[in-house]
């Protein structure tokens, strides 16, 4: 999902290239419910975390423990924000769906940040129970780095799906061949 926002810019090039509205909607709706559909898995899947003993004491410690608020800012990210995609006004809205492109990737974003922290800022030893300082160098390297990955695979997605539409809007504009 982290290429979202490059869908959804390339659909809207395609819009205004070829001035077709049919398979934009189209497209649009396919894409608002695939986004539905990989939110409510996710939240599935953080609700079975909680039926396993080790698991369930990890995600409650994220999510109340010293670092609260980026499993917050994960959460709403990328699990709460695109269940506002059930609202048909907004599923249809593109400046909408470019909004949460950006809020889904912050949300993958923070998820790598608490992942990594979390399990990084307390060891299992009781000799080493206390909590490490993290430099901001290294918050800002980790999120660079990940924004920096998900711009060139975004990027990388847009332009093969810019490239299939072209393709699919040569072939049905071809000329017939007279043998």
């Amino acid at each position: 999902m982290r290429e979202l926002f490059f869908i959804v810019i390339a659909i809207v090039l395609y819009k205004s290239i070829f001035k077709r509205d049919d398979i934009y909607t189209k497209s649009i709706n396919f894409l608002r419910w695939i986004i539905v559909c990989y939110s409510v898995m996710g939240l599935l899947s953080y609700l079975l975390l909680l039926v396993f003993p080790n698991e369930d004491y990890a995600l409650i410690n994220r999510a109340t423990g010293t670092y609260w608020w980026s499993y917050l800012l994960m959460s709403t990210g990328h699990l709460l924000i695109p269940l506002l995609l059930l609202n048909k006004k907004l599923g249809r809205s593109i400046y909408f769906l470019l909004f949460l492109g950006i809020m889904m990737n912050i949300g993958r974003l923070f998820e790598r940040f608490v992942i990594l922290t979390t399990s990084l800022h307390r060891d299992y030893l009781p000799q080493a129970w206390e909590t490490t300082e993290n430099s901001l160098i290294g918050m800002f390297l980790i999120i660079a780095g990940n924004f920096i990955f998900s711009l060139f695979t975004g990027l990388l997605v847009a332009t093969f799906i810019v490239l299939v539409f072209y393709v699919i809007h040569l072939y049905k504009n071809r000329k017939p061949t007279v043998i």
